[in-house]
């Protein structure tokens, strides 16, 4: 229901007089809270149609006839362009919310990703450290060990 009630939250009375343009701020429901906001707007549409059947009740002639009619395909006109335009807004707004929430995501990945090369990146670090460490550890262990000789002098 809740496209249903932005679409006639911008109802018109089809035809002229004094209900001609509401002054209410245009507001679609949201939710189960408006309800009663809905179900207002679906009853000003069908009095707004039930006003329309009147006043073609209400026609002696043809020039009424088409006067009256001229009118009503007009607010029709308008009422079906402010439909198509609410569903665009809305739609737009959709696009521009997933967009914004995958941005959002992708940064969140990006972070991650960049976390987890960092800690990568020490730990192959240290690894080989550790590794040269050992190696050269296992390498002065591995030398031959030669006895110290006493040094013999020389004489002339």
């Amino acid at each position: 229901m809740r496209g249903a009630c932005a679409c006639l939250n911008s109802a018109e009375p089809p035809l002229g007089g004094a209900q001609r343009k509401r002054k209410e701020p245009r507001k679609p429901c949201k939710s189960s809270r408006n309800s009663s906001t809905c179900t207002a707007r679906w009853r000003a549409a069908l009095e707004h149609s039930n006003n329309a059947a009147r006043q073609f009740g209400d026609v002696q002639s043809v020039d009424e006839l088409l006067s009256a009619q001229s009118r009503l395909v007009g607010s029709q006109v308008a009422h079906f362009m402010e439909i198509w335009r609410g569903m665009f807004r809305a739609m737009g707004d959709t696009q521009m919310t997933l967009w914004s929430q995958m941005q959002s995501q992708f940064g969140q990945n990006t972070e991650l990703m960049r976390q987890a090369y960092d800690l990568t990146k020490r730990a192959t670090e240290d690894a080989t450290r550790m590794a040269a460490s050992q190696v050269t550890s296992i390498a002065r262990e591995a030398q031959p060990q030669e006895p110290t000789r006493p040094q013999q002098r020389k004489t002339a």
